[in-house]
């Protein structure tokens, strides 16, 4: 046996190592591997960029990229040859069916990725392409506080119609204006004009949005009258006729819609930016019956929409001019644009408010003279529809205050009208 004596632990590892390592037991770092680099990173490629899948189209255009800078790329479509490519790489000619797409990038030592990028797709030529995008109501107006639904509808290569309300991304361009949500619900923040756009797969629509202040407009009424009902001067009598406080009247106040999608059916309230059916017929319905007045409104189509309702009390009292023996026939002039307005002693309206005092009982006006009454909701009568809002307006009606509701699509479930504030009285 060795005995190692008078060695330090330090000499006898060093001595030890050295022996082993004569013996190839042991390696100390000064074997062939010292000092070599590390084995070189491979590329990896990655496609950015792709057609569709399926695509109608017969061309096809790819981005890609690769892990190594300075890299390049080497392309080849379905069975065709491997060739050197950059990106992009266009295609054209492409037959229907299915291709795949593959690339890979080496980098300058020579070394190439071994698993290449691939996409594979369906071309069908026969499916239509998206090609444009409709955005309604068309030049709509919101009041401040108030909320608009716009619908988006795609035009595809085949003529074809869609609705893509809840395909599309959504966007306000003046966002301190109007917000705009996932489904195309538009708030109005502040007054202002702001752009409402509507994109899929970069195809994209659009229409001005304008938020306005709401305000009380005048009556109608220019003259004045004695106690007797005689016409004065109006001159220091403070009366409404002198005073004309309010909101002026556009001229014209009333514009018929006159693009294809209304051919002159409808007609726009420049001053309160409410839509309304020229020429309402002369059908009488219930609030109880079945069909009822709100089954009526549900299913009523024209003008390129079908968001008709009933006019809550605001709303239909809009429309009465409180300078004119009778509304109706006012109405009726070619001047205004309406037709068929009924202006009789018993020509009643509904609208969609509960009298909230008899809830067996809503609000109804008569168009001749403008006076108000709760009615029987199970009596029959008029029934004339409106949209909300179809065009700036600078004094949209506010709400009724009306929030319980008594039939669907009522003034209690839709509150049509611009927002109280909270307070509002202060």
């Amino acid at each position: 046996m060795i005995r190692w004596r008078g060695l330090s632990h330090l000499t006898f590892f060093i001595f030890l190592s050295a022996s082993l390592a004569a013996c190839g037991l042991f390696d100390n770092g000064g074997g062939s591997n010292a000092g070599e680099a590390p084995p070189a990173e491979l590329p990896d490629t990655h496609i950015t960029s792709n057609p569709a899948n399926p695509s109608a189209s017969a061309s096809a255009s790819f981005t890609f990229i690769s892990t190594v800078a300075g890299a390049t790329f080497e392309c080849s479509i379905d069975a065709g040859a491997v060739a050197a490519c950059t990106s992009p790489k266009d295609y054209t000619g492409l037959a229907d069916g299915t291709h795949t797409f593959n690339v890979r990038s080496s980098d300058s030592a020579g070394n190439t990725d071994p698993t290449p990028a691939s996409f594979t797709w369906v071309i069908d030529t026969t499916i239509a392409n998206l090609s444009a995008i409709a955005v309604t109501p068309r030049d709509a107006a919101v009041a401040q506080g108030g909320a608009r639904q716009f619908i988006a509808t795609g035009t595809y290569s085949d003529n074809s119609t869609k609705d893509i309300t809840s395909q599309v991304n959504w966007g306000s361009s003046n966002m301190s204006v109007a917000t705009v949500s996932a489904g195309g619900s538009v708030a109005g923040l502040a007054v202002g004009t702001t752009t409402i756009t509507a994109t899929l797969g970069g195809v994209s629509g659009q229409t001005t949005l304008t938020v306005s202040a709401t305000a009380l407009p005048r009556t109608g009424q220019v003259a004045c009258y004695s106690e007797t009902g005689a016409n004065r001067e109006c001159s220091g009598t403070g009366e409404d006729g002198e005073r004309q406080a309010g909101v002026a009247w556009p001229v014209p106040r009333f514009v018929l819609l006159v693009d294809p999608a209304s051919n002159g059916n409808c007609v726009a309230d420049q001053l309160t930016g409410l839509e309304w059916v020229r020429v309402p017929d002369t059908t009488l319905w219930n609030w109880t019956g079945n069909p009822s007045v709100f089954t009526y409104a549900t299913a009523f189509d024209l003008c390129g929409a079908n968001d008709w309702r009933l006019p809550n009390r605001r709303e239909l009292r809009s429309l009465i001019h409180y300078g004119q023996i009778n509304t109706a026939a006012w109405l009726n002039d070619p001047a205004q644009g309406f037709s068929n307005i009924q202006g009789g002693t018993t020509s009643i309206y509904w609208t969609s408010t509960t009298d909230a005092s008899d809830s067996a009982s809503a609000w109804s006006v008569y168009m001749g003279n403008g006076v108000t009454v709760g009615k029987d909701k199970g009596i029959s009568y008029y029934v004339w529809l409106v949209r909300t809002p179809a065009i700036p307006a600078p004094a949209a009606p506010a709400r009724t205050g009306q929030t319980i509701s008594y039939a669907t699509e009522d003034d209690g479930a839709l509150q049509a009208g611009v927002v109280w504030p909270d307070p509002r009285f202060t």
